[in-house]
């Protein structure tokens, strides 16, 4: 029987469960491999090592922020992308001010998309880093727990932008055209008229929903919310992101109204209170966010995410 692995982020069962619903009256056979949101589980990079063959794989906010997802999720795209198909899809999140779960468009065509992701990781990285600082005065933690994770986090926030990138520049499909016209994108990517043409005979009214539906008394629990990123309100006309390769050593950039016509863009710790970028043309492949020494607008020690004592 022929197999397609379906990857995706635990949180986004519900649409892996319909794409597979819709492919059951074919000769596939799909193999489900999904991360889940600790550190501790195997990478869903590594699960699908073992896998030969093509590769379904579902990209969302959730999937962008799960660090199972990402961790060595670069070595994935970098040596496997001829047999792998992404996705996109909608996540989730919680609205602070409503409490409910409402759908999150997952973009990464424009820095604008793409910003958002690398500060995610790097704050991750940061606020981790600044705990374990507190932690070293004390006795009672799983320290080798705690610098495995802290390894791994840095290791993400390095390598988020070159995913993205790799990730913008492979073809990949929206969620509506994946289940358009029983799946004709997906049979056209395997190759196999043969399996749609049986399939349209099978089943000549099949409509596949891979819109979000989740709702919020069913939705899984979801992953924090990062810590100091704020006060951005405008990021538009950004074409492209390519060449910058580290992204360090400015201690603080507040208050700018107005950026425009920027070629390129370096040596910056901490950026915040932006109102509005625009008409930056290409900027591209930011490799470390890295020796940051300031994280700002964290003014309680609630703010910060906790790491499990024993």
């Amino acid at each position: 029987m022929k197999k397609i692995a379906l990857a995706y982020c635990i949180d986004n069962l519900e649409i892996a469960e319909a794409i597979a619903h819709g492919l059951k009256h074919t000769s596939y056979s799909l193999e489900h491999f999904y991360c889940k949101r600790s550190s501790q589980e195997l990478p869903l990079a590594e699960q699908l090592q073992s896998f030969n063959g093509p590769i379904l794989l579902l990209i969302s906010d959730n999937f962008l922020k799960s660090i199972s997802c990402m961790n060595t999720g670069l070595n994935l795209l970098q040596n496997r992308s001829a047999h792998i198909l992404p996705v996109v899809i909608d996540g989730y999140a919680r609205d602070e001010q409503t409490n409910e779960i409402v759908a999150v468009s997952t973009r990464f065509e424009r820095i604008g998309d793409i910003i958002p992701y690398i500060n995610y990781w790097q704050n991750q990285y940061l606020d981790l880093r600044s705990q374990k600082k507190r932690f070293d005065q004390e006795e009672d933690y799983d320290k080798d727990a705690l610098n495995d994770h802290l390894r791994i986090l840095r290791q993400v926030s390095s390598e988020a932008s070159e995913f993205l990138r790799i990730l913008r520049n492979t073809p990949h499909l929206s969620a509506e055209t994946l289940a358009a016209n029983h799946f004709e994108a997906l049979f056209d990517f395997l190759e196999d008229q043969d399996e749609w043409n049986a399939l349209q005979a099978k089943v000549p009214d099949l409509n596949v929903d891979l819109s979000f539906k989740i709702q919020p008394e069913t939705a899984p629990a979801l992953s924090p919310e990062p810590v100091g990123q704020e006060d951005v309100e405008d990021v538009e006309d950004v074409e492209d992101v390519e060449d910058v390769e580290d992204v360090k050593d400015v201690e603080d950039v507040e208050d700018v109204e107005d950026v425009e016509d920027v070629e390129d863009v370096e040596d910056v710790k901490d950026v915040k209170d932006v109102e509005d970028v625009e008409d930056v043309e290409d900027v591209e492949d930011v490799k470390d966010v890295e020796d940051v020494e300031d994280v700002e607008d964290v003014e309680e020690e609630n703010d910060l995410p906790k790491w499990n004592m024993r």
